[in-house]
């Protein structure tokens, strides 16, 4: 029997039930991860045709990855006060629409100036919905959700360059990739605006977190070595994550020659790899202890950076997997180790420490590779990432010295 109820009260069930249940937000988030991560890795794939397009030089590629991090750490900043005066399903919907904007700018917009206001634009949408998100998850979702969550970011960065590439092997440009992106948020954008009301929370707010007279700030977190020498693993790591993500692409075409769709699928997998690693070497991580999950990896990193700036074809792609999959647990794991490193006090200063550091990270050293490309050829590239290995060796095994004295 056909239901007599009108698609109008249908539609007012829906939001009702959404309203309602916890698991509708819960799934909601997991595919907003998804929407995360599906522009952050496309700028990449598609740069080739934007260098060509508009006849820049391959530092190019560090300007905008680089305008589009540092908007991202500022609307990170911003972000707590303004879930206070629009709360966070408000501020999610309206920051997807800032990405959505910015993706449609590259998709009509035909100016390189207008490309990097469009790269800001989605810099200060992301930002916000990474941090919106990351407090609504830690206050109301378990720690295997949290990591899940991660993962279904490391999806959607998979997804994004697999959407690029096949638009561009079937002859469109990359401006219908962008497009075709930003349809898909526009979806996410709507969801958001119908279950604004049910992402609030009335029971904790980022201002009284922040009221805390517990609770250390920033430049008294500064002053601890074991805060700085964490954050400055998350710099370089998150600067290795975001170097190579940006440039794969572009070294497997143009310095090693293989086909667009060749690269795209190399690049689609060192992501898959990433997203891989987010969801089952965190369950290893418990079981083999973290440090030693994290030495594990960071020296698979270093081994994947060789091979991949040293090994010739067809060998190099092959380093890109390493590369992901060792990188896939480092922020997680670090991240949700803070509080028992730095105690209760400090964590909530420290993990925005954290999280600013990364930012720069990923912000500055993607437009380094660039520009010693743009000098010294692709081939720099390479070597970039195979310091930026080290340095994150480097500075994790000073952060467990650091710390092994203290417990002492």
């Amino acid at each position: 029997m056909f239901s007599a109820t009108s698609p109008k009260k249908k539609l007012a069930g829906l939001i009702i039930e959404l309203k309602r249940a916890p698991l509708a937000l819960l799934v909601i988030a997991y595919a907003a991860f998804v929407s995360l991560g599906l522009p952050d890795a496309v700028n990449g794939v598609a740069w080739p045709s934007i260098r060509e397009h508009f006849g820049l030089p391959q530092a190019g590629l560090g300007l905008l990855v680089a305008v589009a991090a540092l908007f991202y750490m500022a609307s990170s900043f911003i972000t707590p006060r303004l879930m206070g005066h629009f709360g966070v399903g408000g501020l999610l919907a309206a920051s997807t629409g800032m990405v959505v904007a910015g993706l449609c700018g590259y998709g009509f917009f035909d100016s390189w100036i207008s490309f990097l206001f469009c790269a800001a634009c989605i810099g200060l949408g992301s930002g916000a919905i990474d941090t919106a998100l990351n407090h609504y998850a830690a206050m109301h979702f378990s720690m295997r959700h949290m990591s899940w969550l991660h993962g279904f970011y490391m999806v959607g960065a998979a997804s994004g360059p697999a959407i690029m590439t096949t638009v561009m092997v079937r002859g469109a440009t990359f401006r219908s990739g962008y497009l075709i992106i930003a349809f898909l948020l526009s979806a996410l954008m709507m969801t958001f605006f119908v279950t604004r009301r049910s992402w609030n929370d009335k029971s904790s707010t980022e201002e009284e977190v922040a009221a805390s007279p517990n609770n250390a700030g920033t430049w008294e977190a500064l002053h601890s070595p074991v805060v700085l020498w964490q954050a400055l693993v998350f710099l370089f790591a998150c600067a290795l994550e975001a170097t190579a993500g940006q440039w794969i692409f572009t070294v497997m075409k143009e310095h090693h020659h293989l086909s667009t769709a060749a690269a795209g699928q190399w690049t689609t997998a060192h992501w898959a790899m990433a997203a891989f690693g987010r969801f089952f070497l965190g369950a290893w991580a418990e079981r083999m202890g973290a440090v030693r999950v994290l030495r594990v990896c960071l020296l698979g990193v270093l081994a994947g950076t060789l091979i991949f700036a040293f090994a010739p074809l067809p060998y190099a792609p092959y380093g890109v997997l390493l590369i992901g999959l060792g990188l896939s647990v480092l922020y997680p794991l670090l991240m949700s180790h803070t509080p028992e490193r730095v105690g209760e006090r400090l964590a909530p200063a420290a993990v925005g420490i954290q999280v600013a550091f990364a930012v720069l990270g990923a912000a500055l050293f993607p437009a380094v590779a660039g520009l010693l490309a743009g000098h010294f050829g692709l081939g720099m590239v390479g070597l970039v990432i195979v310091g930026l290995a080290l340095v994150s060796i480097f500075t994790h095994e000073q952060l467990l010295k650091l710390l092994e004295r203290r417990s002492v």
